[in-house]
């Protein structure tokens, strides 16, 4: 089973639903095989709401031996707010590959993870995890995971620890990533036009197969949603989902809908109601507190860009003050909010603007 890009057509929740299609051309060596050269194709599509996300994704690729593969994965996570600045989500994850027209590996997961820090420009998280892979379930597996993610800037760094447990053999990963955006040059709210993803780490036990790999991701914006894409890299086997170690280099253009919500275009807003929202200067860990005034509620949440367009509950400061601290950079964002559990409407005194599905969201300014 090949998948070795997959990674990169996987959902990016700036947006609440998307659509993204991607075809390279490269050349790849699976573990145990000789090199060889390409043709893929990849999709994925998804669905963000505060509580659930779903998302699928699909690729096949053609050999130059006229051999194909494909490989198909279906996600859903459940997100429930525990306080302020921590969630509990449960994930369903299950794929299944198959290479000229046989089955080659099929997986089951389900995790269990906390975040605290939601929002905040550092957060941490514990995770644990079963499942089952390989062909009808010939193997069962075991995680349990802790890990940190610091955004700053246009950049955001991820470290984990893993220990697993897959058939006989135990082993543990140490696995960090970045990205980062850059950014137009006196146009924070504009979206990037050059962003680098980076992935390695470092395996150690009884699991055999190659103890370090790294990989890195180009895309570059051309027109509209179309992004030129190119990445290369080592990927080790994945034993929770049935997928061989390789090596690969690929380029190709890929199509995104909806996956990075576009900045809007705002005329000139002289009225501005400022007791609607509050935004304070940041603090020593890049937080900004975020205030809201609503009269008469019981209940206050916010979601927007800046929450990965999850629910995020303030806390009330004062009476009719309703707050929270979290990640607000410079420039131009779009948020709604939901009083005492209702309907998601926007912020009543802020500035409104269409959003990508034929409603309408908030758009706040920081400076």
């Amino acid at each position: 089973m090949f998948a070795p890009t997959s990674a990169r057509t996987q959902q990016s929740n700036s947006s609440t639903r998307g659509v993204t299609v991607e075809t390279d051309y490269g050349t790849v060596t699976i573990d145990g095989y000789a090199p060889a050269t390409l043709t893929n194709m990849l999709g994925s599509a998804w669905s963000a709401t505060p509580r659930l996300d779903v998302g699928v994704s699909a690729s096949g690729a053609r050999f130059e031996t006229s051999h194909i593969a494909g490989y198909g994965a279906l996600r859903a996570t459940l997100h429930t707010a525990l306080s302020t600045d921590d969630v509990l989500d449960l994930t369903t994850d299950s794929g299944i590959g198959a290479y000229r027209g046989a089955a080659s590996g099929a997986y089951t997961l389900a995790s269990l993870r906390l975040v605290h820090g939601v929002g905040h420009r550092t957060s941490f998280w514990i995770a644990t995890g079963l499942g089952a892979a390989g062909n009808n379930g010939a193997y069962s597996t075991a995680r349990a995971a802790v890990g940190a993610s610091l955004i700053t800037g246009d950049a955001a760094a991820t470290l984990s620890l893993d220990v697993a447990h897959a058939a006989s053999a135990m082993y543990s990963d140490l696995r960090v990533s970045a990205a980062w955006q850059l950014p137009h040059a006196g146009a924070a709210a504009v979206p990037s036009r050059i962003g680098v993803d980076l992935e390695g780490g470092v395996r150690g036990g009884d699991l055999a197969g190659r103890s370090a790999w790294a990989d890195v991701g180009i895309h570059v914006r051309l027109i509209g949603p179309s992004f030129l894409v190119i990445t290369n890299g080592i990927t080790a086997p994945d034993p929770e989902r049935a997928i061989p170690g390789s090596r690969f280099t690929t380029a190709g253009l890929r199509l995104t809908f909806g996956g990075a919500r576009p900045a809007p275009s705002l005329p000139p807003l002289p009225i501005i109601d400022a007791s609607a929202a509050m935004v304070s200067e940041p603090l020593r860990d890049g937080t900004r507190t975020l205030t809201l005034h609503v009269a008469g509620a019981h209940s206050v949440d916010v979601m927007g860009d800046f929450t990965t367009w999850l629910s995020m509950p303030l806390h009330q400061a004062a009476p009719g003050s309703w707050a929270a601290r979290c990640v607000l950079r410079p420039g131009t964002h779009r948020l709604n909010m939901r009083v005492d559990g209702g309907p998601w409407r926007v912020v009543e005194g802020l500035p409104a603007t269409g959003d990508d599905f034929g409603g309408e969201v908030s758009v706040l300014i920081v400076r």
